[in-house]
């Protein structure tokens, strides 16, 4: 797992790169949400790995709930510059991998605190990989909106 988050981190800051704050909060018309939700989002959702690893979460008093699914985000008045959120995605990712070498193996079997699928509870088991398929996503999603700015494809 921690194999896919270093791919992860690769091509985020790969597809991130001269990409200024102001362009992170662009969006299409009919793209995807601008680079500056979707880096937030990744931040949040990290969250739900940290608490499973029972490592310090990256928000603890709802500072990203602007970035939750569904959330109603105003690119106008963003919570956390693109900086601010890649350097809370780089702490995130430390303290993933610290829990990841410390995680028991044996709790695999473990109920699931939230919901893997729907209607499925699941186990950790089940969720781990859901979490990563989900952060690989939105981590290719990067790529679709950097192309929707303007800009030349960044992983060739």
């Amino acid at each position: 797992m921690s194999l896919q988050f270093r791919y992860n981190a690769t091509v985020l800051k790969t597809n991130l790169s001269g990409v200024s704050n102001e362009q992170s909060l662009c969006s299409s018309e009919h793209g995807p949400n601008c680079l500056n939700w979707i880096v937030g989002h990744i931040v949040n959702s990290r969250d739900g790995f940290l608490q499973v690893l029972n490592q310090d979460l990256t928000w603890t008093n709802g500072e990203g709930k602007m970035y939750g699914q569904g959330a109603d985000f105003d690119p106008t008045n963003p919570a956390f510059s693109l900086e601010e959120l890649m350097a809370l995605y780089s702490t995130a990712g430390k303290r993933i991998r610290d829990g990841l070498e410390a995680f028991d193996l044996a709790r695999l079997s473990e109920p699931a605190p939230f919901g893997v699928g729907p209607g499925d509870p699941g186990t950790l088991a089940k969720l781990f990989p859901s979490l990563i398929w989900h952060e690989t996503y939105h981590t290719g999603q990067t790529g679709v909106v950097r192309r929707t700015l303007g800009l030349e494809g960044a992983i060739k």
